[in-house]
């Protein structure tokens, strides 16, 4: 039907409308956006299995304080005090047993211990996922965007110049993106 049409872009644009065609240039966009979408929503489901042992431990801590954090700032920096507890913030963990707050630096040593160990575990375990991630289909679909969306849009519109506006090359997905999204634990600095 497409092929025998011979009207001007208006009215092809609008024939389309009418048919409810959406124009290539927006769906190759739908499909790189969906795949990126798919991607981060796939390593924070991964990402949230491997958080439950630092999240417990990140509880187990509190519970020894009974969440007055500064308590901490004898065995860690300021920075991982206020680090740890926007974490628990964030999370709000629940432990699954009750654990009695201490006064005992022994005892507050060792949750901090655990959950140093914890945070380095996951880190490991997570930048190594990370990076054995299989980028290569959203790396070709966005080089199929990069080279074809303009061209496609220039079509539709009937203008370079309007098809440019606010188009922006994509990078290849790399392991840094994904983790400045979904990044490492910050490990405290135990002194």
């Amino acid at each position: 039907m497409l092929e025998d049409y011979e009207g001007s872009q208006s009215e092809l644009m609008k024939m389309l409308a009418e048919q409810n065609a959406t124009p290539a240039y927006i769906l190759r966009a739908q499909r790189v956006e969906g795949l990126w979408r798919a991607l981060l929503t796939e390593c924070e489901q991964h990402r949230n299995e491997l958080l439950e042992m630092p999240r417990l431990r990140l509880a187990q801590v509190s519970a020894h304080v009974d969440g007055h954090w500064q308590q901490l700032s004898a065995f860690i920096d300021t920075q991982s005090v206020c680090r740890l507890e926007t974490l628990f913030q964030r999370w709000q963990p629940k432990l699954r047993v009750a654990i009695a707050p201490t006064k005992s630096p022994r005892k507050i040593r060792q949750a901090l211990d655990d959950l140093t160990v914890s945070f380095e575990r996951f880190n490991k375990r997570w930048t190594k996922y990370v990076g054995e991630l299989g980028l290569s289909e959203i790396n070709y679909q966005r080089t199929q965007y990069n080279d074809y969306y303009l061209v496609e849009k220039s079509a539709a519109l009937g203008s370079d110049k309007l098809a440019e506006h606010g188009f922006r090359r994509l990078s290849p997905v790399n392991e840094q993106e994904i983790l400045a999204v979904h990044g490492c634990l910050p490990i405290p600095a135990i002194r």
